[in-house]
């Protein structure tokens, strides 16, 4: 069968996405043909919005048998509606995947007929069971891991149990995109080759606000130090790449782990960031990481508060993590630590430390970045106070284009429908309602951002 998966618009610097890449992989290895259509990167590529129906052109020229989109949060209602419109132009079956499409499948499915299926959690295996069906016309009852609709009545299967051994997944078809090198043209730093790796999948921690913990059921599994290398040097050969990007929740979970892949990198003289946790950090794991080529690291902090940090189950010493970032600093690592406000029961005594504490980091030369509390589907946090919850200053979930790009007046009026309709598809746009008013939220907001502009923050997301 020919294959279309199409990654919609995800915001700036383009950047194939990695999810799709390795579906794309494991499709091919049995025999399927596969083509990506990249929407930001060729939208950045031309310079202009590329509106519905130029991308259904391109989608209708690959002649598919079947069109896959991946999906967060962010861009969900956009790829509805371009989900859609190739629906009505193509009649083929549209399957969704990612989180966001992962923790509302159901919801999706029954809501929005165009949508046959929906691929839940890890996608490797699944899709390619799903698609022999659907070129069979076999039964979809015994897939597990998906959502779907017969007859008008939407079911979904039982989970997928997780890959085991993740070596064993193919390494993304980095044949079926431009070159990273193109990439890397659209941005503001051209020079740099950067290349996503994911060394994990899973983060074994429970953050309220996070549905990472429910995606992966707190089970982390590990990629061999050697399997990483190999997918480097590889990408180093055809890629060109100069920098690697780990785009795990957590690179240091396994500090043993870590310190082994440092001692690989090291002799390749590559740069890399990461995602890290402060309490899997300690100062001789940063050396070896900044000699083996680290030079930029992304901190969730979340609260300067103690008392929000044990609400939230972060659990984190401000103490330490202050020691840490300084540490971080004092080796010439780039860093962004992240801070949350707008906990359910969160006071402006809360607030008022987190933005003391923001001080205090900016202070070492680190970047702060503020934001206010999204309700995620599959969070726990939108589980148990999602009941007390208002729709918060509509604002389009396409918000982070650039401000030139005029996102089609159809797609925004079905936005603001969607959003209303199906809240609890459509958490995200919502707030938790407390005792502070939502624009003293935005400006501690706007404050604890304000820590960031010592500098031009650097590239660690």
């Amino acid at each position: 069968m020919r294959i279309t998966l199409v990654s919609p618009y995800g915001g700036e610097p383009p950047e194939p996405h990695l999810g799709l890449l390795y579906l794309a992989a494991s499709l091919e290895n049995v025999g399927h043909s596969v083509t990506i259509v990249d929407v930001t990167y060729l939208s950045f590529k031309a310079g202009k919005y590329l509106n519905s129906r130029t991308l259904c052109d391109i989608v209708e020229k690959t002649k598919p048998d079947a069109v896959g989109f991946t999906t967060i949060s962010n861009n969900y209602s956009y790829a509805l509606s371009l989900a859609k419109r190739v629906k009505d132009r193509l009649n083929v079956p549209i399957i969704f995947g990612g989180p966001q499409a992962t923790h509302t499948a159901k919801q999706t499915v029954s809501a929005f007929k165009w949508i046959d299926f929906v691929v839940r959690g890890e996608g490797e295996r699944t899709i390619v069971e799903l698609v022999k069906s659907i070129e069979d016309g076999s039964s979809f009852e015994n897939i597990p891991g998906i959502a779907f609709r017969r007859n008008g009545v939407t079911y979904q299967t039982v989970d997928r149990p997780f890959i085991e051994d993740i070596d064993d997944i193919s390494f993304p078809a980095y044949h079926l995109v431009p070159k990273l090198k193109e990439y890397a043209s659209l941005t503001s730093r051209p020079n740099r080759v950067v290349a996503p790796i994911l060394s994990t999948r899973g983060c074994p921690f429970k953050c309220i606000f996070c549905s990472a913990s429910t995606m992966w059921k707190r089970t982390p599994r590990f990629r061999s130090p050697s399997n990483i290398l190999a997918e480097i040097m590889q990408l180093k050969k055809t890629q060109g790449i100069n920098e690697v990007k780990f785009v795990d929740d957590t690179f240091t979970i396994n500090k043993q782990r870590a310190k082994a892949i440092c001692r690989l990198l090291r002799a390749e003289k590559i740069k890399w960031g990461c995602l890290s946790r402060i309490d899997t950090m300690d100062t001789r794991l940063l050396q070896q990481m900044k000699e083996a080529g680290c030079e930029r690291i992304y901190y969730g902090l979340e609260s300067g508060s103690p008392r929000i940090q044990k609400f939230i189950h972060k659990n984190l010493s401000l103490e330490n993590a202050l020691k840490i970032i300084g540490r971080t600093r004092q080796l010439g690592i780039e860093c962004m630590v992240s801070f949350i406000i707008g906990f359910p029961g969160e006071t402006l005594q809360d607030m008022e430390l987190t933005r003391q504490f923001s001080e205090k980091v900016a202070a070492t030369g680190a970047h702060c970045q503020g934001h206010v509390l999204v309700p995620l589907p599959g969070s726990e946090i939108t589980r148990d106070y999602f009941d007390n919850t208002a729709l918060f200053a509509h604002t389009s979930s396409m918000a982070s284009l650039p401000p030139y790009w005029k996102l089609e007046d159809e797609f925004i009026l079905e936005e603001e429908r969607w959003v209303k309709k199906f809240p609890d598809i459509f958490s995200h746009y919502y707030s938790i309602r407390g005792g502070i008013d939502q624009h003293v939220l935005k400006i501690y907001e706007w404050t604890l951002c304000q820590w960031a502009m010592a500098g031009s923050p650097p590239e660690v997301s």
